[in-house]
């Protein structure tokens, strides 16, 4: 197994918790749902499990590109450059109390899926 991934981290609960999908789109990609002993739950990627380029890197980096159109098309309506100044970026939204609800609600349901397994 490699490293186990802690959904408790501050910046996955962020990135990947708190983002509806964000978990759905790891176990897709074949990472497992580890259970810790103080009934912290993990992500693992299987060590025989080897994601390839071409399967599972090229379909984030199209997803990537797709967005970063959709904001320049944005940034055009809004009567700006279709190119962010460098350094800018665009700052999440949410509120943390926010990020923090969205990621325990995403975590309490993949521990769900823990006890029914």
């Amino acid at each position: 197994m490699s490293h186990p991934h802690r959904l408790g981290n501050a910046k996955i609960r962020a990135c990947v918790t708190s983002v509806q999908g964000g978990l759905e789109a790891l176990l897709a990609m074949g990472f497992v749902v580890e259970k810790a002993a103080d009934g912290e739950v993990f992500l693992v990627l299987p060590a025989t499990l080897k994601l390839s380029f071409p399967d599972h890197v090229v379909p984030i980096v199209d997803a990537k590109d797709f967005h970063k159109k959709e904001n320049e098309k944005v940034r055009v309506a809004k009567g700006l450059s279709r190119v962010a100044p460098a350094g800018e970026t665009t700052p999440d939204p949410r509120s943390a109390a926010e990020i923090a609800q969205a990621a325990d609600t995403n975590v309490t349901w993949l521990q769900g899926l823990v006890a029914t397994a």
